[in-house]
């Protein structure tokens, strides 16, 4: 496995999430966003990993730099 792979990272995030383990998908969206700061996708899976633990003031600021990095 490529430990820093963007495509990787989402899909582990995306199949922990379809599985109702955002816990365990929140490392790995962390990960991404820490590897691909610029990546409006990452910070968008990781805001919805926060969300799903409640952590919603973090989730928050996520979205802001997700929609800042893409409006549309």
């Amino acid at each position: 496995m490529q430990p820093n792979s963007l495509n990787i990272l989402r899909e582990l995030v995306r199949c922990l999430g379809e599985q109702s383990k955002p816990r365990d998908a929140l490392p790995f969206a962390r990960q991404a966003v820490e590897a691909f700061p610029d990546d409006a996708g990452a910070w968008g899976n990781l805001a919805a990993a926060l969300m799903q633990t409640g952590q919603r003031d973090e989730a928050r600021a996520a979205i802001v730099r997700a929609v800042d990095l893409d409006p549309e």
